[in-house]
């Protein structure tokens, strides 16, 4: 399974923020931006951008480590960057510290600078 993460350019009225969207497929899907022009409805918000192009919060769990990593150090980022890696099966978000059962927060804040 092809795991694929998109940076889509803002359409929306929170100005300054762009969303990162994530795409599971049993193939690679080419060009992101296309993809998700054709079929929104397909891909799931995982995350944000602010204009300074710093991550504001990721849904680590969903995005799986790797491209967790590849998007912190390819920081700043930019509008209609894409990330692209392999995955067995979606990955279960760990349970927070000394809580039993509990998952991790759906996304996560990054502190500002």
């Amino acid at each position: 399974m092809k795991m694929n993460v998109y940076i889509a350019p803002a359409n929306h009225d929170i100005t300054g923020f762009c969303n990162i969207y994530l795409k599971r497929s049993d193939f690679s899907i080419g060009s992101a931006r296309d993809d998700y022009r054709k079929s929104p409805s397909t891909w799931s918000e995982v995350g944000r951008m602010n204009s300074l192009g710093q991550v504001v919060c990721l849904e680590r769990a969903l995005v799986g480590e790797a491209i967790y990593q590849d998007i912190m150090d390819c920081q700043p980022l930019m509008a209609g960057l894409q990330f692209s890696a392999d995955a067995a099966a979606p990955q279960a978000a760990p349970a927070a510290p000394g809580v039993a059962g509990n998952d991790a927060p759906r996304l996560r804040p990054r502190a500002r600078p």
